[in-house]
């Protein structure tokens, strides 16, 4: 089974994040990222938070709904979307989509971003979808297949002080057993040559982002 996360952040085309979602998901909203699943027509199985970001209506309309609610107190070591990323590992999906983490909060947009490491510590795939961007990471030995259209941009920025081993077919500039350092983001702005290519890490944690302009 597969797991969507809709927390707070900016979602602007609608239709857009539609494309990836299916009847079968198990939807847990993050306090106001209820917002989300409500402009989808979408009832989540689970709210969760703190609930100092939901509108008073959204939350009694999904409690109607039979949505199951974990509220957490404000002070706590967990951010939200931390807490909702632990709910969802307790479902052993294959895959979690993170939609709505990113936004005007740089410091919450980094924090998101580091959140995928803990599915990804238990073998889990995990991506953030947004308008224009797809992130994810590389983990050592697996391989990363991107798929989309000749010209789509992507970047590698290592998440680790070194990232060793990179090697990759099917881009523009492909890498051939390269070391990657945190302080020289030599990944950035590659180009996808044909309708797929791979990625593939010996050690360290790398991040792939995809940019696209959305359908509309």
């Amino acid at each position: 089974m597969r797991c969507v996360i809709f927390a707070n952040g900016e979602i602007n085309n609608y239709n857009h994040h539609k494309k990836y979602l299916k009847d079968s998901d198990y939807i847990i909203c993050v306090d106001g990222g209820a917002r989300h699943a409500e402009a989808l027509k979408i009832i989540p199985q689970m709210l969760i938070g703190d609930f100092d970001s939901i509108a008073e209506s959204t939350l009694e309309k999904f409690l109607s709904a039979g949505s199951q609610v974990k509220r957490y107190p404000p002070e706590k070591d967990q951010v939200d979307t931390e807490l909702a990323i632990i709910e969802a590992i307790k479902l052993k999906p294959e895959q979690i989509l993170l939609m709505g983490v990113l936004g005007d909060r740089l410091d919450h947009t980094l924090a998101n971003i580091q959140l995928l490491v803990i599915p990804a510590a238990k073998e889990i795939e995990c991506c953030i979808i947004s308008d224009c961007h797809m992130i994810s990471l590389i983990m050592p030995e697996h391989t990363a297949v991107i798929e989309g259209k000749p010209g789509d941009l992507l970047s590698l920025l290592p998440l680790t002080q070194t990232v060793q081993g990179v090697n990759s077919y099917g881009l523009k500039w492909n890498l051939h057993d390269s070391v990657f350092t945190f302080n020289q983001p030599l990944g950035i702005s590659n180009v996808l040559q044909g309708e797929s290519a791979w990625v593939k890490i010996k050690a360290g944690i790398m991040l792939l982002i995809k940019v696209f302009e959305p359908d509309i």
